[in-house]
């Protein structure tokens, strides 16, 4: 005698339910073993349509050192002018000439794709010369990095130096960090470091203080 095939439709009706109410309880603020970081992924600058910016790592990054202008005085502040061409991108790193805690700030300058390193290039020399450019790219986004990612590892005073017009300058040579920071929808810029040479102005040309 053949036996009747028992019915699976209750089975069905649990499954279903189980589908359907387990992310109604989770959204509703259920509790969960998991952390809320693997429930939300983390936006990166990748999956946000970014750039991916690595001074380090990427080829063909230019590095210029700027600290003299067009000015009476022998030193202005130092500037660190970073080209990173493959991603039509530009990092500035500035620290003034004026004290010894040695404060410096960070900028991230985009362009538009397949603008080449000799036109980043106009625009870089503009912002430290006398403007001979008058037709430079124009950054897409301009993005200053947060001071709290800046940090000064050390600082040696490694001489004195004397102008022509009287001012006077301490020589020191500073070692910075970067920390990695993500802007999203534009870039993530990978953590770096260096050291530079940095002069703070000690006398000015109506002399020296005291």
């Amino acid at each position: 005698m053949n036996r009747r095939a028992k019915p699976f439709l209750p089975a069905l009706v649990i499954v279903v339910l189980a589908v359907t109410v387990l992310p109604l309880a989770v959204a509703a603020g259920a509790s969960s073993s998991l952390p809320a970081r693997s429930v939300i992924p983390f936006l990166s600058a990748d999956t946000a349509g970014g750039r991916s910016l690595d001074i380090t790592a990427d080829a063909g990054v230019t590095k210029q050192v700027v600290d003299r202008y067009f000015s009476p005085y022998r030193y202005g502040p130092t500037q660190i002018f970073y080209v990173l061409a493959e991603d039509a991108a530009m990092v500035r790193v500035q620290f003034p000439a004026d004290s010894t805690d040695f404060r410096f700030s960070v900028t991230v300058y985009l362009f538009e794709d397949g603008t080449t390193a000799d036109r980043i290039g106009q625009f870089v020399n503009n912002l430290h010369s006398d403007a001979l450019y008058p037709d430079p790219p124009r950054p897409t986004s301009q993005t200053t990095i947060p001071a709290s990612a800046l940090v000064v590892l050390a600082s040696d005073l490694t001489g004195h130096t004397v102008g022509s017009q009287g001012d006077e300058y301490d020589d020191y040579a500073v070692k910075f960090q970067v920390d990695a920071h993500v802007q999203p929808g534009l870039f993530s810029l990978a953590a770096f470091d260096s050291v530079v040479g940095v002069h703070v102005r000690t006398c000015d040309l109506e002399g020296c203080p005291g």
